[in-house]
């Protein structure tokens, strides 16, 4: 059974980028000492946040195709449907990263 995921409130729901594997001088950096990027592209996003105080929901600022910087830790990795995902609320992101 396939699964479609949606974020929930103020959650994102992104997708880790690959990275590059061999830099400048060509030298190939093995699996093993490859840590889990931080760049990921959002594929969904909850409806925003409540405003307790006057009741109004915030949309959020990022948007689903939005290319993002993760912490190092405090993120949810998940796998459905043999996918992996990354969960984490839009005050965790570090940065947007706009691409030239």
């Amino acid at each position: 059974m396939k699964h479609d995921i949606e974020g929930v409130g103020e959650r994102i729901i992104c997708k880790r980028v690959d990275v590059d594997e061999t830099v400048k001088d060509g030298i190939v950096i093995p699996d093993s000492a490859q840590g889990k990027t931080q760049i990921a592209r959002i594929v969904a996003v909850g409806e925003g946040w409540r405003d307790y105080a006057t009741g109004k929901l915030i949309p959020l600022s990022l948007k689903t195709g939005d290319k993002i910087l993760l912490p190092m830790f405090g993120v949810t990795d998940i796998k459905i449907d043999e996918v992996e995902y990354v969960i984490c609320k839009e005050d965790d992101v570090l940065a947007k990263l706009k691409e030239k």
